[in-house]
């Protein structure tokens, strides 16, 4: 992982994975010192942007009630390696890690909620969102920086007129109910929640996609991981899907990353002697425990019933997959009936947890 930069100077990298593991570090520390008194602690900046090149150094935003409350904090920061800064910017403190003529993260405490706050997270989100003007975005940056790679103060100050014409339209996105990124066919909006929002599966999500379907503990109740014929074969039946029905299993996206961390979302399965409408969600390992799998599912159940019209829908989960189970529970479903379906050339008893349309 390549991070930090000198200061005052300019220089563009490819994304880089490890700057989220860098920035979900630091953030868990964060935490850690601030306790209640961080409302939201979230990445921010080029570096939370995939698929754009930026300076490697991780941006980080603490939301705060106020920020007199960082000064009880003063002391364990600066033990854990968090330089005071003061402000360049009203409103705002500003804390930075790394040696002085080597910055590797800085940290903006902001008011959780104002002007400030939603800026960083609309602007982030909504280049997470859309390709084409994130490409934009990258293309002025290495213009500019090559202009001013020795000031960057200059680098910054251009890039503010883009800046500014992206959080206009990430705000009307925004009220217009952040509609999932498309190539630019007018879709149904697709399900979306805080932390994610879902949309079409594509080739280029292939190799991602075998990161949840080639594992082995993940795919268990599949009897193993698939091969590479297995999950292309999955991956054009979503496609074949979305065709025919205009829906099927989608990417889960995490707001803050832009990563493909699972699938979920609505398939037609057959159960017994006929088709039921059936949620499905399988999440990357590392992404386990926190909750992505019951957030994505229960916004597919909405979708179902206010998008679909459906009068009830379901999740088929194999006997032996307990947190399966579980999500299906938290997602105000209850078990109904059970079955045996074959698969692999194994016999599979599955349970088929339900919820209906209410009124």
């Amino acid at each position: 992982m390549s991070i930090g930069l000198r200061r005052g100077t300019v220089k563009l990298e490819e994304h880089d994975p490890a700057w989220d593991e860098s920035a979900r570090e630091v953030i868990g520390k964060l935490y850690d010192i601030l306790g209640d008194d961080a409302k939201d602690i979230q990445h921010i900046g080029s570096t939370s942007i995939r698929q754009i090149v930026a300076k490697p150094i991780v941006d980080i935003a603490v939301g705060v009630d106020s920020l007199e409350d960082m000064a009880r904090h003063d002391k364990r920061l600066s033990e854990a390696g968090f330089i005071f800064r003061g402000s360049d910017v009203r409103e705002q403190i500003l804390y930075v890690l790394g040696e002085e003529d080597m910055r590797t993260h800085h940290i903006h405490v902001v008011i959780w909620g104002e002007r400030d706050w939603q800026n960083y997270i609309l602007f982030r989100d909504y280049l997470n969102a859309h390709s084409q003007e994130a490409q934009e975005y990258a293309s002025l940056k290495v213009e500019l920086g090559e202009k001013f790679k020795d000031s960057r103060g200059e680098y910054t100050e251009n890039k503010q007129a883009f800046i500014d014409r992206i959080l206009l339209k990430a705000r009307e996105w925004k009220r217009n109910g952040s509609p999932a990124p498309g190539r630019g066919e007018k879709l149904l909006k697709l399900p979306e929640t805080e932390r994610l929002y879902l949309r079409k599966l594509e080739q280029a999500d292939f190799d991602d996609l075998c990161k949840i379907l080639q594992d082995e503990e993940t795919m268990y109740a599949y009897e193993g991981a698939f091969t590479d014929e297995e999950a292309q074969g999955w991956l054009e039946r979503q496609l074949e899907r979305y065709r025919e029905l205009g829906f099927g299993l989608w990417a889960v996206i995490l707001k803050e990353s832009g990563q493909l961390i699972g699938q979920c979302g609505l398939t037609i399965q057959p159960w017994k002697e006929r088709e039921v409408l059936e949620i499905g969600y399988l999440v990357r390992r590392e992404f386990w425990h926190r909750g992505y799998a019951a957030e994505a599912a229960r916004a597919c159940r909405e979708y179902a019933f206010q998008v679909l019209g459906a009068e009830e829908v379901c999740s088929i989960i194999r006997d032996t997959n307990t947190a399966s189970q579980n999500v299906a529970i938290r997602n105000g479903m209850a078990k109904e009936d059970s079955w045996v379906k074959h698969f692999r050339g194994v016999d599979m008893p599955h349970y088929r947890y339900v919820v209906r349309r209410a009124g």
